[in-house]
């Protein structure tokens, strides 16, 4: 998975395990992929975020476990102001480098965000195979998680999950 940027907040970086909000796209992601498996924590009347963050080591490996891994288009943080898609085109190059770096030839590919969408004619001229969305997916914040979710949920549901 490829989202924009890091956070302008360095303490909520996806990775990171103590974290205590903000953090819509681990929580997102964690629901799009594992929410089928542990509805009593996604699936129920209200979606268990606190629990969630408390087992969030043990997300992280199940999601790397699984195959998945998720790192950012940009190496630092967008700041308000600046022109998030001409900041992700400019550092196509590094990108597609980086993801070759990373993948087989059987990984599959998730741009997560307009912006990173964008550059996905660059990225596959540049020798990126394997991207699997057709449309741009919203980041998971302002409202536009459940969307999120159900084309997440959808990409890889059409999938071949074992060589993710």
């Amino acid at each position: 998975m490829v989202a924009e940027a890091p956070p302008c907040d360095e303490s909520r970086f996806f990775y990171y395990t103590d974290v205590g909000d903000h953090d819509s796209l681990f929580i997102e992601t964690m629901d799009a992929i594992f929410g089928d498996r542990y509805p009593d924590l996604f699936r129920g009347k209200k979606r268990e975020t606190g629990e969630i963050r408390v087992r969030k080591q043990e997300f992280l490996e199940l999601f790397s476990r699984e195959g998945f891994y998720l790192i950012d288009a940009v190496d630092r943080p967008i700041t308000k102001g600046e022109n998030n898609l001409k900041v992700v085109a400019a550092g196509v190059s590094e990108l597609a480098e980086k993801i070759g770096d990373l993948v087989s030839e059987k990984t599959k590919i998730v741009l997560i965000k307009a912006s990173v969408y964008a550059i996905k004619g660059d990225l596959e001229s540049r020798g990126v195979r394997g991207i699997i969305n057709e449309e741009m997916i919203p980041f998971p914040g302002s409202g536009q998680q459940k969307e999120f979710r159900k084309r997440i949920h959808h990409l890889l549901t059409n999938a071949d999950r074992k060589s993710i």
